[in-house]
C-alpha cells in the first residue's frame, strides 16, 4: 500500500516538473522571438512614438514594426555605407517646411560679409534659392549629406547668423552717420503767425507811440554750417565707427564658427549613434540565437532554470541599452535638423579622416592669437574705444565752423507796418565751451574704464582659449590611445567569445560566462566607435578655437 502511494507521488511530481518546464518555455518564447529584436515593453513604447507605424494590435506586432526599420538595409549597415533607417518620432519633422524668415538669412549674411558667403555658399549651393529653401533640401542622389554641406547650410541659414549680420549692417549705418559730420549741414525753416514789435522806456511812459507795426508776420530762413577744424574729433569718431564695423564682422565670423562646431558635433553624434545601433542590433541577434540554444539545452535536461532566467534578464538589459542608444540617435537627429533644416535620414556614413590641425598645443595657441575671431573682435573693440577717447578729448578744444544764416521777415497789417526785412550773414565762427559742469571729464573717465574692462575680457578670452586647446589636445591623444587599444581588444574578445560558446556547447562553460564575453565584445566595439568620434570632435574643437573651422569643414575632402 505504501509503495503504491510512493509511485503515485512520484508520478505527480513528474507531471509537475513537466508543467513547470512547459511554462518556462512559454515565458522564454514570449521574451525571445525569431526576429533580430526581442519582445519587450521598451520597444513597444518606441513603436507607439512612431507616427509612421500603424497602432500595434499586440506586443508582438509592435516589436515587428520596430524591427522592420533595421532590417530595411542590412547590407549597407554592415558595410558602413549608411546608418540604419530607424523609425523615430521626428520623421515627419525632418520633412517639415522651414520658416519663411530663414530665407532672409543668406542675403543678410552675404551683404554683411561677402568673404564668409564666398567660403560657405559653394558647400550649400541651393541655400540662395528661394524655391529650395522653402522645404527640406535634398542631397545629391546616391551620395548623402556631407559634413561641409551641413556646415554651409547651417552657417548661411541659422537665425543667429541673420541677427549678427543685421548688427553689421547697423554698424555700417553708424559709419555713414559719423561721416555726415564732415559734410555741409543745411537747415531751412518757415512760419507764419501773430507778431508784436515795439519798444518801451522806463520813464515817463512805459511804451512808445508805435507799439505794433504789423498785426501778423511770416518768416522764412536757413542755417548753413560746415566744419572747418575741430582738432580731429570728427575723424576720430569715424575711425571709431569703422572699428566697430570690424568688431561686428569678426563677431559674425565667431558666430559662424560656433554654429559650425555645433553642426559638426550633431553630425558626428548622428553617425556615432547610427553605428552603435548597428552594433547593438548585432548583439540582440546573437542573444536571440544563444537564447534558443539555451532553451534547447534546457528541454534536453542539460540546463537549469537559472540559465533560462539569466538569458531572459540579459535580453532585457540589452533592450534597455538599445533604447538609450535610440534616444541619443533621435536627439542627434533633432539637433541636426534644428541647425541645418536638412533631412537627417540623408546623412550617410562616409570615411571621416581627421582634419588638418596644428601639430601640438603651442603652434595652435599661436595661431589662435592671430586668427581667433573672438580675440580679434575684442581687439577691434579696444581700437574703437581708443578712437572714442581721442574724439572725446578733442571735443574739449575749440571748434571752427563756417556758418551762414538767412532770415526774411514779412509783415502784414496796418499802414505803419513795413513790408519786409532781410537779415543774412556768412561768418567763420570759433566756439569753445569754457565750463560744462565736469560732463566731458566724466565721459573721458568712463571711456577709460570701458577700455580697461575690454582688456580684462581679452585676457579672459585668451586664457579660456588656452585651456580649451590644452584639454582638446589631451582628449585627442587619450582617445587615439583608447581607440587603438579597443581595436586590438575587439579581436581578442571575439576569439574569447567564440571559444566560450564552443566550450559551452561542450558543457565546460556556463551561460554567465558566455553572456559576459559577448558583452565584452560590444563594450570594446563601443569604445572604439566612441574613441573615433571623440577624436573628430576634439579636432574640430581645436579648429573652432583657432578660428578656421568653417573654412576647413567646407573645403575638406570629406566635406565637399
Amino acid at each position: 500500500m505504501s509503495s503504491s502511494r510512493v509511485e503515485t507521488r512520484s508520478h505527480r511530481a513528474h507531471i509537475v516538473r513537466l508543467a513547470a518546464i512547459c511554462l518556462l518555455a512559454l515565458q522564454l518564447a514570449a521574451c525571445v522571438t525569431t526576429s533580430s529584436v526581442p519582445n519587450s515593453p521598451f520597444l513597444t513604447a518606441v513603436v507607439r512614438l512612431n507616427p509612421l507605424a500603424r497602432p500595434p494590435e499586440s506586443v508582438a506586432n509592435a516589436n515587428a514594426a520596430v524591427i522592420e526599420a533595421p532590417k530595411a538595409q542590412p547590407a549597407e549597415v554592415q558595410s558602413g555605407t549608411t546608418r540604419p533607417a530607424v523609425a523615430t518620432a521626428d520623421v515627419e519633422t525632418t520633412s517639415a517646411v522651414p520658416s519663411t524668415e530663414r530665407r532672409e538669412v543668406y542675403p543678410q549674411v552675404a551683404s554683411a560679409s561677402s568673404r564668409l558667403a564666398t567660403i560657405a555658399a559653394p558647400a550649400a549651393p541651393e541655400i540662395a534659392r528661394a524655391s529650395v529653401t522653402g522645404g527640406a533640401r535634398p542631397a545629391l542622389k546616391g551620395r548623402g549629406i556631407l559634413l561641409g554641406e551641413a556646415v554651409g547650410a547651417a552657417v548661411l541659414s541659422h537665425p543667429l547668423m541673420g541677427a549678427q549680420a543685421a548688427k553689421v549692417s547697423g554698424s555700417l549705418a553708424d559709419v555713414r552717420t559719423a561721416q555726415g559730420s564732415l559734410k555741409p549741414q543745411l537747415q531751412v525753416y518757415a512760419g507764419s503767425g501773430g507778431s508784436y514789435l515795439g519798444s518801451y522806456v522806463n520813464y515817463p511812459r512805459q511804451f512808445g507811440d508805435v507799439a505794433i507795426p504789423g498785426s501778423s508776420r511770416s518768416d522764412a530762413g536757413f542755417t548753413l554750417r560746415q566744419l572747418i577744424y575741430d582738432f580731429g574729433a570728427a575723424k576720430a569718431d569715424i575711425a571709431r565707427s569703422k572699428s566697430l564695423v570690424d568688431a561686428e564682422r569678426l563677431r559674425l565670423a565667431d558666430q559662424a564658427e560656433d554654429i559650425a562646431l555645433r553642426t559638426a558635433n550633431a553630425y558626428f553624434n548622428l553617425l556615432e549613434q547610427s553605428e552603435l545601433v548597428a552594433l547593438i542590433d548585432k548583439v540582440v541577434a546573437d542573444d536571440n540565437n544563444f537564447a534558443q540554444l539555451v532553451m534547447l539545452n534546457e528541454k534536453q535536461g542539460n540546463g537549469t532554470v537559472a540559465d533560462v532566467n539569466r538569458i531572459k534578464s540579459k535580453v532585457i538589459e540589452v533592450e534597455a541599452v538599445r533604447t538609450d542608444v535610440m534616444t541619443a540617435l533621435r536627439t542627434a537627429e533633432d539637433e541636426f535638423f534644428r541647425l541645418t533644416k536638412l533631412d537627417p535620414a540623408q546623412v550617410r556614413r562616409s570615411p571621416s579622416p581627421l582634419p588638418r590641425i596644428p601639430s601640438s598645443f603651442e603652434p595652435a595657441l599661436a595661431a589662435a592669437k592671430q586668427s581667433n575671431p573672438s580675440l580679434l573682435a575684442l581687439s577691434a573693440n579696444g581700437s574703437s574705444l581708443e578712437h572714442q577717447l581721442t574724439s572725446q578729448k578733442a571735443q574739449q578744444l575749440p571748434r571752427v565752423d563756417l556758418q551762414g544764416d538767412g532770415l526774411v521777415k514779412h509783415y502784414i497789417g496796418n499802414q505803419a507796418a513795413s513790408q519786409g526785412v532781410v537779415d543774412s550773414r556768412l561768418m567763420v565762427m570759433v566756439s569753445y565751451k569754457l565750463f560744462d559742469g565736469g560732463i566731458m571729464a566724466s565721459q573721458v573717465d568712463r571711456i577709460r574704464e570701458d577700455k580697461k574692462a575690454n582688456d580684462f575680457r581679452t585676457l579672459d578670452e585668451k586664457e579660456s582659449i588656452e585651456l580649451n586647446l590644452r584639454r582638446l589636445y589631451q582628449a585627442l591623444s587619450a582617445n587615439r590611445t583608447k581607440e587603438t587599444s579597443a581595436i586590438q581588444g575587439i579581436a581578442t574578445a571575439q576569439k574569447a567569445n567564440t571559444l566560450y560558446l564552443e566550450q559551452f556547447k561542450a558543457g565546460k562553460r556556463t551561460v554567465f560566462e558566455v553572456l559576459d564575453s559577448r558583452m565584452v565584445v560590444f563594450t570594446m566595439q563601443k569604445t572604439a566607435v566612441n574613441g573615433k568620434y571623440e577624436q573628430l570632435r576634439a579636432a574640430y574643437g581645436i579648429l573652432r578655437n583657432v578660428g578656421t573651422l568653417v573654412e576647413t569643414a567646407v573645403r575638406s575632402p570629406a566635406g565637399s
